[in-house]
């Protein structure tokens, strides 16, 4: 995977298309898609979603759309009909500069289009899902389908660094999107909290506290007699967080994690350090992105998931 200038923070595989998502923060020097998205979005957080088509061996780049005030960009699934899955919304953690979303939504790929955030169908006021704590608010969010589209996982940690874990019916939430003419379809709402206590309408795993601080990506299994099996990406460039992968399951037991030595993927040269990005169940294997910090270059790593039985 190369000449992506920004990490890649999320991507999925359509028959021979593959799609990316890339953040780009308001303190980013744009060159490259300042002539795309105009003056106007400039200082606006930018995630961008670009399209590549498999040719030969190798993916070629396509087109892109330009997603403003759309957060850090860590999810992406497709839906089907052309709908993908994704987070949305922005918080800026002034403490660390870095850009999160604080929603999640649904679009429609369209090439070489700029869509604001309003422009989204997406759930607002996310941290009224599963469990409401008294003057707490979103600070991040994540999601991820199963593999057989059935049950959507949303992951939130709060301003108060709460973590929960909410499982719904992928079902059940389309027909609350279809359900709706305006495009934000608030947690507070009677229609989702109609949506969320209807039989099956989803399970709660609140107070996930032993999720690890830096999250890069999640997944979720098809589950097995109402147990799921919950993947977490983890670690970044940063001194003392080392690069970890964790398989917890929807009763919050950590059952397993191991660490990734990156310095056997490209040098053992000390400041060079790599960033872990996204995971994805793929068959019998997990697989995820690791980012060389000193160039473009971006390496797709498979282990077996039995190695985190």
């Amino acid at each position: 995977m190369k000449n992506f200038k920004h990490a890649v923070q999320a991507y999925v595989e359509v028959g021979d298309n593959l799609y990316v998502t890339q953040a780009y923060k308001k303190t980013d020097d744009k060159k490259g898609i300042s002539k795309k998205i105009g003056d106007e979005y400039k200082n606006d957080n930018v995630v961008v979603l670009s399209k590549y088509k498999l040719d030969g061996n190798a993916y070629v780049y396509e087109n892109s759309m330009y997603l403003i005030n759309a957060g850090h960009g860590q999810t992406l699934e497709y839906l089907g009909d052309g709908y993908f899955l994704i987070e949305c919304g922005y918080y800026l953690d002034k403490a660390t500069g870095n850009e999160w979303s604080t929603q999640i939504g649904r679009i429609k790929y369209q090439n070489d289009t700029i869509c604001y955030n309003w422009d989204i169908k997406r759930f607002t006021y996310l941290s009224h899902m599963g469990i409401r704590r008294k003057g707490d608010q979103i600070k991040r969010v994540s999601a991820a389908l199963s593999s057989d589209g059935k049950k959507l996982l949303v992951w939130k940690r709060t301003t108060k660094d709460k973590q929960d874990c909410i499982i719904y019916s992928m079902d059940k939430v389309n027909a609350l999107w279809n359900s709706t003419n305006n495009n934000e379809v608030s947690c507070k709402s009677e229609a989702f909290a109609k949506m969320q206590n209807e039989d099956g309408g989803y399970a709660l795993c609140k107070d996930f506290d032993n999720i690890p601080s830096s999250v890069q990506g999640i997944d979720i299994s098809d589950g097995e007699k109402g147990v799921y099996s919950i993947y977490i990406s983890s670690g970044d460039e940063e001194v003392g967080k080392k690069l970890r992968l964790y398989r917890f399951n929807s009763n919050k037991n950590l059952k397993s994690s191991c660490y990734i030595d990156y310095s056997s993927i490209w040098s053992k040269d000390s400041d060079r350090k790599a960033e872990v990005e996204g995971i994805r169940i793929n068959g019998d294997n997990l697989q995820f992105v690791l980012k060389d910090s000193k160039s473009k270059k971006h390496m797709m790593v498979y282990i077996e998931k039995k190695d985190l039985k």
